[in-house]
């Protein structure tokens, strides 16, 4: 019972770490507050860069433009941020150079300007579900050892 228990404690470790450890999130807080709303977007880091890329966006809470008081669902476009993204500095669209944010809601689109927000990107936390279980089989490990003891 033991060997079994032990077992389990390595493949929830195994299991739980690397996703934990590649799952940040990007935060970008408004300079304007009554311009536009900050915006963070939940990523899994696969290449472990620690730099957003679009092709790892996981979720998007939303943007909203104060000034015209619509709101967007969708990211479109990851901006260039030097140190924070991965993405190229410029993309052209209509011969236009473009080094923005880009937001939609269905056939509405948006941008943003970079230099509107800072930035910071932090580690989504392990959920404490997950610590409650390796607590809960590390007592049942010490306890099937006491009883094997005895």
């Amino acid at each position: 019972m033991f060997k079994h228990t032990l077992y389990a404690c390595a493949v929830t470790l195994i299991c739980a770490a690397p996703a934990a450890a590649s799952t940040l999130t990007f935060t970008a807080t408004s300079q304007f507050p009554n311009q536009s709303s900050d915006f963070s977007i939940v990523f899994d880091d696969a290449d472990k860069d620690g730099l957003l890329s679009f092709d790892e966006v996981v979720s998007f809470s939303g943007f909203t433009s104060l000034q015209s008081g619509n709101s967007y669902s969708e990211l479109l476009r990851v901006s260039p941020v030097p140190a924070l993204t991965d993405e190229p500095q410029t993309f052209t669209s209509g011969g236009f150079a473009i080094n923005s944010w880009l937001f939609g809601e269905g056939s509405d689109r948006t941008t943003a300007q970079p230099s509107s927000f800072t930035y910071a990107i932090a580690t989504v936390p392990v959920p404490a579900s997950a610590l409650l279980l390796l607590a809960g089989l590390a007592g049942l490990a010490v306890a099937q050892r006491k009883r094997a003891a005895a």
